[in-house]
């Protein structure tokens, strides 16, 4: 009988990036970000939702370890830049930016 036995390695490294999947308008002043996060690297990850608009450009950021962020005291038909940060002890990377209009 054969008793080989298989082990899997991966390597520890910064987490690979989020993919931002949905960005949604919850009344006039939020909006819920929903992402799929990338292989976390072997180490536990957070996220940080970082997102401007061309009224105030000045970042603002939300962390968070859940896979979706609601981002808040929005400004209504402004259009709002948005990017997830993805974090382990390692390092980080971070998502493409997604553009979306307040309603």
């Amino acid at each position: 009988m054969d008793t080989t036995a298989f082990t899997r390695e991966f390597q520890r490294t910064r987490p690979q990036p989020a993919v931002i999947d949905s960005v949604e308008c919850v009344g006039d002043e939020a909006m819920l970000v929903n992402w799929t996060p990338g292989f976390n690297g072997s180490y536990p990850q957070s996220f940080v939702v970082h997102y401007s608009s061309d009224e105030d450009p000045s970042q603002k950021s939300l962390l968070t370890t859940s896979k979706s962020a609601t981002i808040g005291d929005l400004k209504a038909f402004s259009k709002y830049r948005i990017h997830v940060e993805s974090r382990n002890q390692k390092g980080s990377t971070n998502s493409s930016t997604v553009e979306k209009h307040g309603q």
